[in-house]
């Protein structure tokens, strides 16, 4: 307004109308990019590849379903440890998120509701949270109101009496935690590893420790999936830099110890995960962690878990704890059991076990638990 009543244009327009530039929406708005919009112009080369993206034809999903055949999991551009050990962790999970981008509605909507009564996984959330927050020094009246001012727990005393019950749970997490601990030190991990079938694979990411020993810290009690992933941390540590390294798995009241192997062991054992990693990635492997972890603790004890009497009662707990959406999408439980190993090429599979469970188990979970020491 102050522009037109001072200014106007040759032709006798008003100056602001002239000089006004009206932007699209968007940065990837093919009009930046186009000689006939001179007025509009951008540099940002990602917002130029998105907007010939959105010129060119649609592509048609290779995968009509999620049991379609997959092609191979290309390694060639490095992994990180991030990804490897939350596919150990849920290998049905990863498979059908990075692979084909399908989540079976287990992520969490946010919602104007009053939380009442949290789920198992909310209730983890929370206590998570306020672990780290009690590990890292905070004072726990601070953590207590920090998680009443997130809004995710219920008003008034039923909010109370849950954070309460999960202050004493984390407190019990913490207590297992040595006191003398040395100062954290970060190991950013970069190395190539062997992968048969895959050449050489570069592998990357982050570790912490204190001194010698990587520290793991759970608040929930402790599961299979959290010995495997420090276990695959460890091994990743101790194939890139040299030394006697150790990994300490803490949970509820329960701990696991773990002595990582020498270097050229270690470089080894990270090749077949891998190998697994990429090969679990391009079709679903049955390799739930507690059914592995349950068959091949059978197996080092020496009871034959493919014997019903000996272990299917077991076996059938772990599948009811275990089995959600993503592994029912799969397999079936007894099924699942007698799959035949011959149908998978494993690296490094006991050539003893016919059952792909088994073979599974065997490559992913013995090499662990003959690690696994008094703590």
């Amino acid at each position: 307004e102050a522009l037109d009543e001072t200014a106007a244009t040759a032709d006798g327009r008003s100056a602001a109308p002239a000089v006004t530039v009206q932007h699209p929406l968007q940065p990837f708005d093919t009009r930046y990019f186009d000689p006939a919009h001179p007025e509009l112009a951008s540099a940002d080369p990602l917002a130029h590849r998105a907007a010939l993206a959105s010129l060119a034809e649609p592509v048609v999903p290779p995968l009509a379903s999620p049991l379609g055949p997959l092609p191979a999991k290309d390694l060639s551009t490095g992994v990180s440890l991030d990804d490897l050990t939350a596919y150990f962790t849920h290998p049905a999970r990863a498979l059908l998120r990075g692979r084909t981008g399908i989540s079976l509605g287990d992520q969490q909507q946010s919602g104007d509701s009053i939380p009442i009564e949290p789920d198992h996984l909310e209730r983890w959330q929370i206590g998570n949270r306020i672990l780290g927050r009690l590990r890292a020094g905070h004072d726990e009246d601070a953590v207590k109101r920090a998680e009443w001012l997130r809004g995710d727990v219920p008003p008034f005393e039923l909010g109370n009496t849950l954070l309460e019950g999960v202050l004493a749970e984390a407190r019990r997490s913490v207590r297992e935690v040595p006191t003398d601990l040395p100062d954290p030190s970060l190991h950013d991990l970069a190395l190539t590893v062997a992968v048969p079938g895959h050449g050489q694979v570069p592998l990357v990411g982050r570790v912490a420790t204190y001194g010698r020993e990587l520290l793991q810290v759970e608040f929930s009690s402790l599961q299979p999936r959290h010995r495997l992933t420090a276990w695959l941390r460890l091994l990743a540590l101790a194939a890139a830099v040299p030394g006697d390294w150790q990994a300490r798995v803490v949970g509820k009241g329960r701990r696991a110890m773990l002595v990582a192997p020498p270097q050229e062991a270690a470089r080894g054992l990270l090749g077949r995960y891998l190998a697994l990693y990429a090969l679990g990635m391009s079709r679903p492997l049955p390799a739930l962690p507690r059914i592995g972890a349950a068959w091949a603790g059978y197996r080092v004890s020496h009871r034959d878990p493919g014997d019903p009497l000996v272990s299917r009662k077991n076996l059938e707990r772990c599948w009811e704890w275990e089995s959600d959406d993503y592994w029912r999408t799969f397999f079936a439980f007894p099924a699942l059991l007698d799959l035949p190993a011959a149908e998978v090429a494993l690296p490094d599979a006991d050539p003893r076990e016919r059952t792909l469970v088994g073979a599974l188990a065997t490559c992913i979970w013995v090499p662990l638990l003959n690690a696994e020491v008094s703590p």
